[in-house]
């Protein structure tokens, strides 16, 4: 309950800076699941890979995986950074 908390404490304050990143994101990538639109929000933020592992209460190696899913949902190309893709929403 603790870490939806803190999820919604963050969105909220998010939200209001990120406006379109969330709506590009959400329309351009309707396939995300929860957890990987989170791993985005956190990753536009600036946030590490230990620190969005923390908050979401899932492991390391389960961001990872969602970043690994994140590059290809958004097609990003070998060797491009996938927060700097982000970033350019």
């Amino acid at each position: 309950m603790i870490n939806e908390t803190n999820w919604i404490k963050f969105f909220d304050t998010f939200s209001h800076t990120n406006l379109p990143f969330i709506k590009a994101i959400s329309d351009q990538t309707p396939s995300l699941s929860d957890t990987q639109f989170k791993v985005c929000t956190y990753l536009r933020a600036g946030h590490s890979t230990n620190y969005i592992a923390k908050e979401l209460n899932i492991s390391i190696r389960a961001v990872e995986n969602h970043r690994y899913q994140l590059r290809q949902k958004l097609h990003i190309k070998h060797g491009e950074n996938l927060t700097a893709h982000l970033m350019r929403y």
